[in-house]
């Protein structure tokens, strides 16, 4: 005979991991994955053990392994983060929370402390950019048309690389689309479907405001006269071949470059960490900065790259 009491329990035990589950975004727990399978192939290969739950020491060990692998200790967090999400899961207590794990992850930190030495691009440095690309594709007005646009979008609107452009031409349909933009008399609007931050199937919807010198609204509402409205990622080549992140990367490095600037200083990133900085300098507020960059916490201070005494 069945126990209704018992029925109930388990009922809630799903419902209690649905609710686990769900409250990471699908990118952050198709990472989590990995970082887990890599880890318990770790404890199977150096500590003889593969089956959960782990203990602390199994933790320590692996900290220690991947310090000595040169891992960056916001990435062993990230690490340390999943194990426990998985311990998590499964009603198991967390092994990482451990005041000798916390330690090792503090030690990491002051080890291997350095600053991040990529630098913002600026209006400043937009400008040169664009009369660059005007230089480099003096022939070809498409790809000025193009490189222009994805400039002055990247910049504007705050974007991550990876939002924008796919890392190969096969997960283009995880980037912005020609149907997710809408160019209006003075703003454009886009629906940006994957991000790195999502939780649900939800677009976020960002207005991007025209802008003077360089506008973004005229350089996209331009490239598109070029490209068409024909359905796909909205930035692919001539011959409607998608963009991705590594043809852009050639393509700025020669930009910048011709800018006199140093490439392993200016990266795609750069765009992001110029946009945050640009807002602090014009002296917008925090929780406009936020929405602008939608950023869900502070992390947004750690991309700006102005003297103390400026803010």
């Amino acid at each position: 005979m069945s126990n209704p009491s018992q029925s109930i329990t388990d009922s809630f035990a799903e419902v209690k991991q649905e609710l686990i589950a769900a409250s990471l975004a699908p990118s952050t727990r198709d990472s989590y994955l990995k970082t887990w399978t890599r880890f318990q192939n770790f404890a199977s290969q150096t500590l003889k053990t593969s089956h959960p739950p782990y203990t602390s020491d199994h933790i320590a060990s692996y900290v220690a392994f991947l310090h000595t692998q040169k891992y960056a200790p916001a990435t062993i967090c990230s690490h340390l983060s999943a194990i426990s999400y998985f311990h998590t899961l499964a009603n198991f207590s967390d092994p990482c929370d451990n005041v000798i794990i916390r330690r090792m992850t503090l030690g990491c930190k002051k080890i291997s402390k350095h600053n991040d030495s990529r630098l913002p691009f600026l209006s400043s440095h937009i400008h040169k950019l664009i009369i660059a690309n005007e230089q480099l594709h003096a022939n070809s007005p498409y790809l000025q048309a193009l490189y222009k646009a994805i400039i002055l979008l990247a910049f504007f609107g705050f974007f991550r690389m990876g939002e924008i452009l796919p890392q190969k031409s096969s997960s283009s349909s995880h980037v912005l689309q020609i149907d997710n933009i809408s160019l209006q008399p003075k703003h454009i609007h886009v629906q940006l479907l994957h991000y790195k931050t999502q939780k649900t199937d939800k677009p976020l919807n960002i207005h991007i405001p025209a802008q003077k010198p360089h506008c973004p609204l005229h350089a996209l509402s331009n490239y598109i006269n070029f490209r068409g409205r024909c359905p796909g990622p909205l930035f692919i080549s001539s011959v409607n071949d998608p963009i991705t992140l590594s043809m852009f990367r050639n393509v700025l490095r020669n930009l910048v470059i011709m800018c006199d600037l140093t490439p392993s200083r200016f990266t795609m990133h750069s765009f992001r960490i110029g946009a945050c900085t640009q807002a602090v300098m014009a002296g917008v507020p925090q929780d406009k900065i936020m929405l602008m960059g939608r950023w869900r916490s502070n992390a947004y201070k750690r991309y700006i790259r102005v003297p103390d005494i400026s803010l």
